[in-house]
């Protein structure tokens, strides 16, 4: 009788063996599938929240960055073109300008610290390439002037053609939507 309990008592020890062995292989694949989850679930996180914030962004300057029709204006005894960019209740990195003429555009970003031959404020009287021009300041805007022989373009006879559109720039990257633009400037 010794030597059957003996045997059976073996038996139920190799089982609980065999039975912790299965319960420590169930939870190690439990913790590797649950560290998985997470190194994903971070890298998605982390994507999604940056793709949001910098569309969260330009979405909020919408309407808020505008050209004013009536300052805008073509100068064609000096080639210039003259306008004006609001800001509102944003703080704004800076502006993507384009301006077309027929079938011909430039562009060009006005960021913090811009230098340019081409572009000044309106109030100064020529262009010097070392003045710092800035976008408009928040609740605030600029009328710039902009001579067009310096970038290359030439109306001709075509100044109902010429055009602005500006896109706001937000977090370093320019936004996708044109905020503003006008099409066919009158004359000065």
């Amino acid at each position: 009788m010794f030597v059957v309990l003996k045997q059976v008592r073996l038996r139920v020890s190799k089982m609980n063996k065999r039975g912790v062995s299965e319960i420590i292989v169930t939870i190690i694949i439990i913790a590797i599938t649950l560290v998985a989850v997470g190194i994903i679930w971070a890298s998605v996180r982390n994507l999604t929240q940056n793709n949001l914030a910098q569309s969260t962004s330009c979405f909020q300057t919408m309407d808020k960055i505008n050209l004013d029709d009536k300052k805008t204006c073509y100068d064609s005894g000096n080639n210039e073109l003259r306008f004006l960019i609001g800001i509102g209740d944003i703080d704004l990195e800076g502006v993507l300008v384009s301006i077309t003429a027929e079938e011909q555009a430039k562009s060009f970003q006005l960021v913090k610290g811009f230098k340019s031959n081409y572009l000044k404020l309106f109030a100064d009287t020529n262009y010097d390439a070392n003045r710092l021009i800035n976008p408009p300041e928040k609740n605030s805007g600029v009328v710039y002037t902009i001579k067009l022989d310096n970038i290359g373009l030439t109306l001709g006879n075509a100044a109902t053609q010429l055009g602005i559109k500006i896109v706001p720039i937000s977090q370093g990257k320019i936004c996708s939507e044109v905020s503003d633009s006008i099409n066919g400037i009158g004359a000065c």
